[in-house]
């Protein structure tokens, strides 16, 4: 299998939005007893749960359902 993209680059809103999650999420399973994540565990997890939910309509309109 070949070694496709290794890198994403990530623009100034999603660093932000980013930023903004991992510090609400953090709060909750910090309140929950867990460890908290790191904004690129956190990225991880939230992609692999994107990429299971993507979708491409027929006329081309891609979502996450």
């Amino acid at each position: 299998m070949k070694n496709y993209m290794t890198n994403l680059r990530i623009n100034d809103t999603e660093k932000e939005l980013i930023r903004k999650m991992s510090i609400e999420f953090n709060k909750k399973l910090v309140n929950l007893g867990k460890m908290p994540l790191q904004e690129s565990e956190l990225v991880h997890k939230i992609l692999l749960q994107a990429l299971k939910k993507a979708q491409i309509s027929e006329n081309g309109d891609i979502s996450i359902e």
